[in-house]
């Protein structure tokens, strides 16, 4: 049973099935789009993919053995930058975004998912890896709307173009 909950832990991870595969979201995305804002939003992509790299860090800190503070404030995991300087800039966010997904994976291959976080001995690994993935699924949708708002929808990889 561990084995079917950790495979379907792991797609839910990466985006395989009901979600969009996280690297699509973001695929082929210019740093100007990325930091455009969109009337009516509250965030560009470039701070959903930022904010999505906060909650991925924070969590896996817990995992780690460390014990990070919550933020005060939920807008207080939200950079106030609205887009990146540059290339480079938006690379390396992705990036970082992309190497966030593969440190929860490597997790969920080598944690016992059900042992209690030691520090937070109320939640288990499981629920870590499962907030991570349901967090990045929600804003990563949010991300294929605002592109279908910019025209930049779909991804050139292809996928669903509803």
């Amino acid at each position: 049973m561990t084995q079917h909950v950790q495979a379907a832990l792991i797609r839910s991870l990466t985006g395989e099935g009901a979600h969009v595969d996280s690297r699509d979201a973001l695929l082929a995305l210019s740093p100007e789009l990325a930091g455009r804002p969109i009337e009516g939003n509250a965030f560009t992509i470039f701070q959903i993919t930022d904010h999505m790299i906060y909650w991925q860090e924070y969590w896996a800190k817990w995992m780690e053995g460390e014990a990070p503070p919550l933020p005060k404030r939920a807008i207080d995991s939200f950079s106030t930058q609205v887009a990146p300087s540059d290339q480079t800039e938006w690379d390396n966010l992705v990036d970082t975004f992309h190497q966030g997904v593969k440190r929860a994976i490597a997790y969920a291959n080598s944690k016992s998912l059900f042992e209690p976080i030691p520090q937070k001995p109320k939640y288990t690994y499981y629920e870590f890896l499962q907030w991570t993935a349901t967090h990045n699924s929600y804003h990563l949708g949010q991300i294929v709307v605002l592109r279908r708002m910019l025209d930049a929808w779909p991804s050139p990889s292809g996928g669903e173009t509803w």
